[in-house]
This record gives C-alpha cells, structure tokens and sequence, in this order.
C-alpha cells in the first residue's frame, strides 16, 4: 500500500486506485491458499485426554506415596541425618583408698560398633560392607549379617558388634572405617580392680549398657559403649564416676555422609572417690575370715571394721566373694550361670544385706535399756544357778525352764557380760523375782535407740533393716499373741531379733564413744569436696550406764569369753556370741570389740555363720587384725 502527500490540502491520503488494486490482490490470493490443519475427530480427543489423565494420576499417586506412606520416614531420616556426633569416652572416675593407692584402674579396651541409622540404604550396599566388615574382623558373614539387619535402622545410639578387639583389629579397622559413617572402632577404659578379690564387695563392678539405660532421659545420655555400676561403690556412685563424653558434632546429609564440624565438647572425667578403706588391714581381714571359714567349714562370713568417732569404714569384707575383673571382659552364659547360682551367694553382701539372730552381742543394748530405766543398779547381783523356771501364763500345770550356758554363782552386771550369763540378761529384760525388766515394749525401743530395726544408710546399695519383733510385729506376721518367753529370748539375741553385721558394728561404736551412734560410710572425698561424718542420733543415757558398759565388755577380755585378746600389746574391750539359728544347725559365731580400751578408735566385728563358738571361731579372727592394726599404727 502507498501512501500519497496531498500539498494542497497538507495531509495524508490513499488514492482511490491503490484500494482497488489491493482489493484484487487480496480476493486472488485467498483463491490459492491450502489449509495447514484439519479438525480433530473424537476417537483422538479421547486418546489425548486418557493419556493426560493417566499422567496426572500417576503423578498425584507418587505425591501420596511420598508425603503420606514414606513421608514420615523421609521426615524421621532428614531429622535424625541433620547432625552426628563422634563421641570422645570420658574416662571413669578413680578409687583409691586413705593413702591415695588406687583400687581400680582402666586399661584401654577397644569396640567395633555401628550406628544404626547411618547403615546404606541399599541392599547391594549393605551385604558388600558386612562381607568387608566379617573378614576384616575375624567375624562370621552369615551371624554378622543376622545381627546388622535384626538392628531398628532408626536407631541413633552406637550398638557393639565386637568387643575386646585385638591390636592389629583395632589399627586395621580404625584405618578401614575412618570415613564410614555407620562404623567405627571405639576405645574406651576397661576396669581393672587392683584389691581383688578382697575388696570385691566393697567396690562392686561395671557391665554393658543395656536397653533401659539408653532409653534413661538425662541430661548425659548413655552410649552403646558404655559400662554402668552394676554393684558396690560404682553402681552407688554411678553419677559421680561416669563423667560427661566429649566429641565433634557433625552436619551430615541425609545418607549420612559428613558434610563439616559444627561444635566440639571436651570429654570430663569422672569424680576421684576416696575412701576410708586402708588397702593393708583389707587384705588382713579378708585373709584372716577366708581362713577361719575354711577351718570352720563355714558356708559364709562377715566383718566390719570402722572407726567409732566418725563412722568411716577401714575394712569390710563378706564371704564368699568373687573376682570382680570377671565383669570387665564380656561373660558367657556359663559364667553367669556360675556365679548367680552358687550354693555360696558370692555376690550377696553378708555385712549388710545378711540378716542373723546376734547372740550374747546384744546383751550391751540390754544392760544399757536396764541401766537408764534403772530396772537394777550397776551393783545389782544375782545368784545363777544355771537356770530359771516360768509358769505358764495360759496353763499354771506347765512350767518353762530357760536356761544358762553354765552356774555362773553370784553376778553383778558387770560380770554378767563378762561372763555372758544368759540369766541374769533374762531377769534384767523380761523381769524375775523381785526384778520387774524392762518388758518387750522398752526393750524393743532400745535396740531401735540403738539403730537396729533401721537402715544406717551406709554408702552401698542394698542394706537391710533388720528385724526387731515386738507383739504387734508377732501378730502381724506368726498371728500368736506375745509371750514372756519371747521376751527372754530376744534379750538373749535370739528368737525373731535379726540384725546385720554392719549394725552390730554401728552400736558398738555407740557404747565405746559413750552414746555417738554414726552413719557408716566408705567414701571421704569426692574430688576435692570432703564427705562430712552424720551422727544419727545422740543416745542421751546416763554416763555410769556406759562406763559399766564398757568396764564388763573389757572384762569379757581379761576374764571371760574373749580372754585370747588379753595377750595384744592393745587393750580390748568385746563381747562374743554364739547364737543358734535352729533346724539342728550350728550356731553362728560373733565376736565384737573395740580398741584402744581408753580412747577407742578402731571397733571390729565379725560374723561366721555356723561356725560354732564365738571364743573359739570369731575371737582368733579379731586378734590377728587388732594385732596388725597396732603393728601399723591405725590405733
């Protein structure tokens, strides 16, 4: 088309020919043209929609897959994948003993373990590293491949696959897995326990974590690798002794590869505890009770040795006992099976858990009930036949006889624990002839004074509290109504009164320091923080009621029962027992003592069940530890 200027009128117009000849080009172009498409037909329509369709289904079914069935696994693998830690072991706290000698050591002990989460996803992936793995550790393919896939793969804690590793294991498989985010090779301290088997039952022994622990909700969570207190002191300072692991958190991706270091945590050691223990007089003890059990042919033995002016505990020894290295090397089913199961209870703590009628022991609980409620006086004498006879309170035809060890003649309190006249501790409680006693009701609220019936709280897990019967005790638990009888036997250290051990030691110190009853302990330092002595309690008895006391306790050394300890280069002051457990057994043996007679510091205890009499059998054990102590300068 042209455009014309048109001077005249000075604009733009067309011309009328340039119109008509466009016109006619237009109408013939249009005569020649050929359509480019044709209309679709229906049967294609159809087609394209039904591929269109299917596509979008297709699509929106992955959609659900993914965010409904495998998003919450997609969701848990992003979540749990964001970060990895490698750990660094803190090591377990230190024991050592007065001196500062270390009791238990850890030597280095090495794991293969795997991070369940972090195994390969694909199978291919999974069955060529667990070949890798079995050969490079000596392994079976076949079990470990069992115990790889049995493993929850959502799990974020480290599980041992082996332990005690060998050198060469451990250099070869440290060096294999160094970039494998699902292995690693773990070194961490293994106890060794230096005063074993003697101190066995005092510092107890670790064992691997097992699921309760990991699932435990702290603020320092256990790891797969970890030992925990199972016993004695390192399960009764378990918190303190553990430490906090150390070890660089990583951000990783969601196949768990390592991407950089995000933070670093210092590993803390655990808590150096001290104890009161002296490492000699432990070994002393264990090897004077190992050989008068043997002689006695003794199923079992106890002794407590403690310091009655705060408390600590020197010595404590329960047998039989066990070798506590076992627990620091993985146990088969069969040493389990022997330890748990032995006729002897190597691992049950006769000091403290064990519970036994004390014998004679008790007669300076009694005389200190009789002398405060002043039931007699000091001077107070007693003719002793042998024997005394009680009308029966239901039937008057039936007359009871209770009896005596021996005649002892003519008696004061302090002769009577001398001599340990059974008598005369009979009229004293129980009452006899002119005498009234104390009855059951004030008899049994002066061996509870004196910490029987209770837990002392010693620092070791399963002390026990005794028994102290009294009629509403009888009741309860044999459904009979209380009789004098009961009273007199129970005066005597017998019939249903069980005490441990550890108590007999616990108011022994009580009566040498004139009424200072302590909370036994073993530990006296955590780190650097001094564990302060606890008195229970004060017994507010009459000064005389303890001088008598102790003056007959120190007579039973220079002329009764315990007449063997009056040969020490230290004066003793004690009493003995032999108390009768029944069903035609022999009788346990006591013996317990304290020394220096003027100051006491050091008190001694000893218990062999069924080991005969308490002269013959506990008596010898005391002397060769009193005697040890002096030579050692622990008085």
């Amino acid at each position: 088309m042209v455009f014309r200027k048109n001077k005249s009128f000075n604009e733009d117009f067309l011309a009328a020919d340039e119109i008509l000849f466009d016109a006619a080009q237009t109408a013939r172009l249009e005569s020649v043209v050929t359509p480019l498409q044709k209309p679709l037909r229906r049967p294609g329509l159809i087609m394209i929609a039904a591929v269109v369709l299917g596509m979008l289904a297709l699509g929106l079914a992955r959609v659900a897959q993914l965010a409904i069935f495998d998003g919450p696994d997609y969701a848990l693998e992003a979540d749990q994948s964001h970060y990895t830690i490698k750990w660094s072991p803190a090591g377990r706290g230190r024991i050592v003993d007065r001196q500062g000698q270390d009791l238990v050591v850890n030597t280095a002990s090495s794991s293969l373990v795997v991070l369940p989460y972090a195994l390969p996803k694909q199978e291919s992936d999974l069955i060529e590293l667990i070949s890798t793995l079995a050969r490079a550790a000596n392994l079976d393919p076949g079990q470990l491949g069992t115990v790889i896939k049995a493993l929850d793969r959502r799990e974020t804690l480290a599980a041992v696959i082996k332990d005690e590793l060998g050198l060469q294991e451990t250099l070869y498989l440290g060096e294999l897995l160094k970039y494998n985010p699902a292995f690693s090779v773990e070194t961490r301290g293994r106890r060794h326990y230096l005063l074993s088997p003697a101190a066995a039952t005092v510092l107890g022994y670790t064992g691997r974590v097992n699921p309760a622990d990991l699932k435990l909700q702290t603020s320092r969570p256990y790891l797969g690798f970890d030992y925990v207190g199972r016993a004695g002191l390192e399960a009764a300072y378990e918190e303190v002794l553990r430490g906090a692991h150390g070890g660089v958190k990583y951000l990783v991706n969601a196949r768990g590869e390592r991407l950089n270091e995000v933070a670093q945590y210092e590993a803390q050691p655990g808590a150096t505890l001290t104890l009161a223990i002296d490492s000699g007089l432990q070994q002393v003890v264990y090897e004077a009770l190992n050989k008068a059990l043997g002689a006695a042919q003794s199923p079992g033995a106890a002794a407590v040795v403690l310091n009655p002016r705060n408390g600590e505990i020197l010595a404590l020894v329960s047998l039989p006992t066990y070798d506590n290295n076992l627990f620091s090397a993985p146990l088969g089913d069969d040493d389990f099976k022997k330890l748990f199961e032995s006729p002897g209870k190597p691992l049950f703590n006769r000091a403290m858990t064990g519970v036994y009628p004390p014998g004679s022991t008790i007669k300076p609980v009694v005389g200190m009930g009789a002398l405060a409620e002043q039931v007699v006086a000091p001077d107070y004498s007693l003719f002793v036949t042998g024997s005394i006879v009680v009308t029966s309170q239901v039937n008057p035809q039936i007359q009871y006889v209770f009896r005596d060890w021996r005649a002892h003649g003519w008696v004061d309190y302090e002769r009577a624990l001398a001599v340990s006249s059974n008598v005369y501790f009979y009229t004293l409680a129980g009452g006899y002839g002119d005498v009234a006693g104390l009855g059951i009701d004030r008899l049994a609220q002066y061996m509870r004074l004196f910490g029987l019936g209770e837990k002392l709280g010693i620092d070791l897990p399963g002390e026990h509290p005794g028994v102290v019967p009294d009629p509403a005790w009888k009741e309860a638990v044999h459904g009979e109504p209380w009789y004098i009888g009961d009273t007199y036997h129970q005066a005597i250290g017998q019939g249903d009164l069980r005490v441990t051990p550890l108590q007999v030691a616990a108011y022994t110190g009580a009566v040498a320091t004139a009424g200072q009853l302590y909370e036994p302990h073993l530990v006296t330092k955590i780190g650097d923080q001094t564990v302060a002595p606890k008195i229970i309690r004060q017994l507010d008895l009459p000064e005389s009621a303890f001088r008598s006391t102790r003056q007959g306790l120190r007579r039973a050394v220079t002329e009764g029962s315990a007449r063997l300890l009056n040969t020490l280069s230290v004066a003793v002051a004690g009493k003995t027992g032999t108390a009768e457990p029944g069903g035609g057994l022999k009788p346990h043996a006591w013996f317990t003592g304290f020394a220096p007679y003027e100051n006491p510091s050091l008190v001694i205890t000893v218990l062999i069940e069924h080991g005969g009499e308490g002269s013959a059998v506990s008596v010898p054990v005391a002397a060769e530890v009193f005697r040890w102590a002096a030579q050692n300068d622990l008085f």
